[in-house]
């Protein structure tokens, strides 16, 4: 019997009990998640993907919204002649006409009427998007590779601008380093995809392929729930291999181009996915995603691309000579430590990785270097944080040169500069932080930031107030030493790298 009922009972027996009053059901809180419906056409020989988007939209933004700004990223010109088109538009079933920016990357749809905070919208977008070929731009994240007719098909569709309560939508324009892809909310997602039935596609959440009732061509469906993105790639099915397997009741498969599959290359990337996948469901207190799929396509500048439930790897130089030799098996595994790592980082937990990247690719770098002493021990630790993590920005810092961690991208400054600082000197400063406060306070930190910040986005300051709360220490100025001045020097980085061995 329900504790409610018992209660009640033994009220009415002690004679106590007035009348008995039926309950209101209260209101449901409403789903605070937009809702993205695809259902589109993907023609290869037309390099084109498009179709209609039905967006079921919740202003979660808590405050009263009278239009709607998307992204258009294949209209940047880091694509080339890759371009997004939307041919019509309806706002609750009436025709609107958007309005496009000068930065053709941005469209806005007039509400009509206004939508208040947690009321909801319906907008249906007519779309169709030109797939550069052979581009480089945004790492390759976003073209059509005719040899050896590959896609990868990232930032394709109308996207809501990303919301952040202090500043209101960010609408900055994209750079050559990528596209501001944030979002202060994940979404759900349901997509059908109609395309050549010769290509397999690999993308974002459950996927289910079907017969088209056109000749020659399959549809794949996609359906997920509380996704950062959403992403695919596309590759011959008749060209690759694939092995499934489960860690802790999470579905994990590896496709792979057969070409790339080396010997032993399958059992490798398996072994290091078994070793991360827990221990970073540990340290953020969430547990993995239902499905996660890794897979191969060529990038430009990047070595992979993590995005929620699928991550790229680019392969190319690796296999080029048939071997796994023990070199390129060591960044390998670190690279593979380190977009697992994002799984949490940047899709369950995000940030507004643009103007603050640190936060996500040097805390996952420092971690990275936890699970090698977790399973390698300290010696092997040190070697990853003096060489993977630290090693390119010392050789940056020993040359007298230095950079301010906590700034946006900008196509101002060198994207290797950029590497360095974000990637390096972060991962030397958040290991910093884990030596002056022990790995109590470190990780419970990091449990807080996963139950506080899971499906929203943490600035800055929400981190380093996590770090002082679990520490009891004022860490303003060892935060500000690493991620706000200029101030590093050779002798600042080897001490943390010899500290990283405890």
């Amino acid at each position: 019997m329900p504790l409610r009922l018992s209660l009640i009972a033994v009220l009415l027996i002690a004679g106590l009990a007035g009348p008995v009053v039926a309950n209101t059901p209260a209101a449901p809180i409403p789903e605070r998640h937009p809702t993205y419906e695809l259902e589109v056409e993907f023609d290869a020989e037309a390099s084109t993907i498009g179709g209609l988007l039905q967006l079921d939209w919740v202003n979660a933004t808590g405050t009263t919204q009278r239009s709607l700004p998307f992204r258009l990223y294949p209209n940047g010109k880091h694509y080339g002649d890759g371009s997004i088109i939307v041919n019509s538009a309806r706002v609750d079933g009436m025709p609107v006409t958007p309005s496009i920016a000068d930065d053709p990357t941005v469209m806005t749809v007039q509400l009509g009427d206004a939508v208040g905070p947690n009321e909801r919208v319906r907008v249906d977008l007519a779309f169709e998007t030109a797939i550069p070929v052979d581009l480089s731009g945004s790492f390759g994240i976003l073209q059509h590779l005719p040899e050896p007719n590959w896609w990868a098909l990232a930032d394709w569709y109308p996207v809501i601008a990303g919301w952040e309560a202090d500043e209101g939508w960010y609408l900055d324009p994209p750079t050559s380093f990528g596209d501001p892809t944030f979002a202060s909310t994940t979404a759900n997602y349901s997509m059908s995809v109609e395309h050549p039935a010769e290509l397999l596609l690999i993308g974002s959440g459950d996927e289910v392929v079907s017969p088209s009732d056109r000749d020659g061509y399959a549809t794949t469906t996609f359906s997920e729930t509380r996704l950062r993105e959403f992403a695919m790639v596309a590759m011959p099915a008749a060209d690759v291999t694939a092995s499934s397997f489960d860690v802790d009741g999470q579905s994990v498969t590896i496709t792979l181009p057969t070409a790339w599959s080396l010997p032993g290359m399958f059992s490798f990337i398996e072994a290091r996915t078994r070793t991360a996948l827990p221990l970073y469901a540990n340290w953020f207190g969430l547990p993995s995603d239902e499905q996660l799929d890794l897979t191969a396509v060529i990038l430009t500048g990047a070595l992979a691309v993590s995005w929620d439930q699928v991550i790229w790897f680019d392969l190319e130089s690796i296999v080029a000579d048939g071997v796994l030799d023990d070199a390129e098996a060591t960044g390998l595994e670190l690279v593979i430590y380190h977009e697992l790592g994002h799984q949490w980082l940047a899709a369950q937990i995000g940030t507004n990785s643009n103007d603050h990247t640190f936060l996500t690719e040097g805390l996952v770098n420092t971690l990275v270097v936890a699970i090698v002493r977790e399973r390698d021990g300290a010696d092997e630790a040190v070697l990853v944080m003096g060489g993977f993590v630290a090693g390119p920005y010392r050789a940056f810092t020993n040359g007298t040169q230095d950079g301010v961690v906590d700034r946006p991208i900008s196509d101002d400054r060198s994207g290797v500069v950029h590497s360095f600082l974000v990637y390096g000197k972060a991962g030397v400063g958040f290991e910093a932080i884990r030596q002056e406060i022990g790995d109590d306070a470190f990780f419970e930190a990091l449990l807080a930031l996963g139950s506080t910040y899971a499906d929203r986005h943490f600035a800055p300051d929400d981190v380093l107030g996590l770090f002082e709360e679990a520490s009891g220490q004022d860490l303003a100025e060892l935060w500000s030493f690493w991620f706000l001045e200029e101030a590093t020097d050779v002798a600042d980085v080897d001490a943390v790298v010899a500290g990283s061995r405890t």
